[in-house]
């Protein structure tokens, strides 16, 4: 989001504690799990959303739904068997997805193991999503190097390629209930079955060494959905191969696609935020006091602006937005332009979220303690309002998903109780004034 959130160590124990009771859930999905519901007062009852939030849909579900990157399209996976199952936003509310649903059997090969998975996906007016499961017991394989690997398959960029589908890996098992995922192997691939090749996107790999756990260094190659939808100009990707593996995802270099050896067009980005505009990248860098933005046309590269404090501590990044925690000051890196933001507490905050047109915000701050409050902002940037709550059980902290339908719905997940969960969507042209 990604879009690539921020770690947040104090919820390092209760993001495990959700994903081990989210994969050992006992009901089985319904065909229609989701219904309207009136909105309790909260003056009665406190541990639900204020009647501002029309209308929840709520329903008991056996696994999170996450965002396809279709606008309205959900999808939800099966963690023992890697069925997918596809939902849609209706005028009713969210259903299950009413359009035909395609598999295809892929195999490609990762540090000379070969890792097979059957691709759940869709197409509509021409934009590709699917995803699949590996692991030994479904797939096949020793499982010695690899346990589990995530397929995530998305249109392929022309710049990568003039016919076929991008196939994306990712392999930390923690990440499987994110929406926003770090893939580290891209392939491109044919949809027809019978064609059995996967092309690495960056083939080279001299000079490749060995990682802890056995494979090949997983940070040779770094893409996400955020870095594909703005990719322009040239078939970039980012990499981190230059640096230490502790600098994983925390610095990188921007490398063209080109064999035998990648050239390395930008080098030493903080993070894994990039964008392009004409004919210039947008980047940033660490600086003395902080870090900074950046611009490089060419071989001429240009400091655009300071930032003070630390990348990682002090602010909250999203897209081309990054919002510095203390100050409240929200600056849109494309444009250069600061806003300060205003009408709530900033205690706690973790999470960002904005919508495509950038007029729209959500910030949220979970409950550092059983029993605490979590805090959850909606704040609409055209009109300068603010919809602030806080109440126990307002999103599930350890997976909230926030994602957009349009511009003005943004939906969450929160906690029903220890095995269900509801998914609530907020709509900002119903915000009180």
């Amino acid at each position: 989001m990604n879009k690539y959130k921020l770690v947040f160590y104090i919820l390092f124990f209760l993001a495990l504690a959700s994903l081990a009771s989210a994969l050992v859930l006992p009901h089985a999905l319904k065909a229609y799990p989701f219904k309207q519901e009136e909105i309790p007062d909260t003056q009665t009852d406190p541990i639900v959303f204020s009647e501002s939030y029309e209308p929840a849909l709520s329903g008991e579900l056996e696994h999170p739904l996450l965002s396809t990157g279709l606008e309205g399209i959900f999808y939800s996976m099966d963690p023992a068997t890697g069925f997918v199952d596809f939902y849609e936003h209706t005028a009713q509310g969210l259903a299950p997805y009413s359009g035909q649903v395609q598999t295809l059997k892929k195999s490609v090969t990762c540090s000379s193991r070969q890792l097979s998975t059957e691709i759940h996906y869709i197409e509509k007016e021409g934009a590709l999503v699917g995803f699949g499961l590996y692991r030994p017991d479904l797939g096949g394989g020793s499982g010695d190097i690899f346990p589990y690997a995530f397929f995530n398959m998305v249109n392929l960029p022309a710049l990568y390629g003039k016919s076929g589908a991008l196939l994306l890996v990712d392999f930390e098992k923690e990440n499987f209930w994110l929406a926003d995922k770090l893939f580290t192997e891209a392939f491109i691939i044919k949809l027809d079955p019978a064609d059995k090749t996967a092309k690495p996107l960056s083939a080279d790999s001299g000079g490749r060494s060995v990682g802890p756990k056995g494979a090949m260094r997983d940070d040779w190659l770094f893409l996400t959905d955020d870095f594909l939808a703005a990719l322009s100009g040239q078939a970039y990707f980012l990499s981190g191969r230059h640096y230490t593996l502790d600098q994983r995802g925390k610095k990188t270099d921007l490398l063209k696609v080109a064999s035998p050896k990648p050239p390395r067009s930008v080098t030493g980005i903080l993070g894994l935020w990039v964008r392009f505009k004409e004919d210039e990248i947008y980047y940033l860098k660490n600086s003395e006091k902080g870090f900074k933005l950046m611009a490089k046309q060419g071989k001429e590269e240009k400091e655009l602006k300071s930032f003070q404090g630390n990348y990682e501590e002090d602010y909250l990044h999203d897209g081309d937005f990054l919002f510095h925690k203390k100050s409240l000051t929200l600056s849109d890196l494309l444009s250069g332009e600061d806003r300060q933001l205003e009408g709530f507490d900033s205690e706690g905050l973790f999470y960002l979220s904005s919508n495509p047109a950038k007029n729209r915000l959500v910030l949220a701050a979970p409950a550092i303690k059983e029993g605490d409050d979590q805090s959850l902002i909606f704040y609409d940037l055209e009109k300068n309002r603010v919809d602030f709550y806080r109440a126990s059980n307002l999103f599930a902290q350890a997976n909230p998903n926030f994602g957009w339908i349009g511009d003005s719905l943004v939906f969450h997940l929160k906690s029903q109780d220890d095995i269900s969960f509801a998914y609530c969507i907020y709509d900002f042209s119903k915000m009180p004034s």
